[in-house]
């Protein structure tokens, strides 16, 4: 029983020191998304350029006729050392929601097939239009 006390003991420490810590990694501002269009959009921003399909899902939901901030994980002096150019995505916010409890092959598959809009993003752009993306 003292055992089986000392484990649990140890158990609860280990559970309360992992969750103070600080996981999360840090975000870094990218730009501003402005959707004027009359739909709910999902954005995606993609550093996998030239390939053009979507791999895997992140995307940020951005309301009609509002704007939103995207970050990304990395620097950016960082990000375009890695990518001359970055994608950004825009989808339809209720296809999505229609798919998002499929298979996750037919899900990514079926994005691919519904892209509203890409955007290829390079550093000397951003620059020129104030780091923000107008849709559509």
């Amino acid at each position: 029983m003292k055992r089986l006390s000392i484990h649990l003991l140890l158990g609860i420490i280990a559970l309360t020191s992992f969750v103070a810590c600080d996981y999360w990694p840090e975000e870094y501002p990218f730009l501003r998304f402005v959707n004027r269009s009359g739909i709910n959009v999902e954005v995606l921003i993609s550093t996998k350029y030239p390939d053009t399909l979507i791999h895997d899902w992140g995307g940020k939901t951005c309301l009609s006729q509002d704007t939103t901030e995207l970050t990304t994980l990395f620097p950016l002096d960082e990000l375009f050392e890695q990518n001359s150019v970055i994608q950004l995505i825009v989808l339809d916010y209720y296809h999505i929601r229609e798919h998002i409890s499929g298979e996750a092959i037919t899900f990514l598959d079926s994005l691919n097939r519904n892209i509203l809009r890409r955007y290829e993003l390079t550093r000397e752009w951003l620059d020129e239009h104030d780091w923000t993306v107008v849709y559509p």
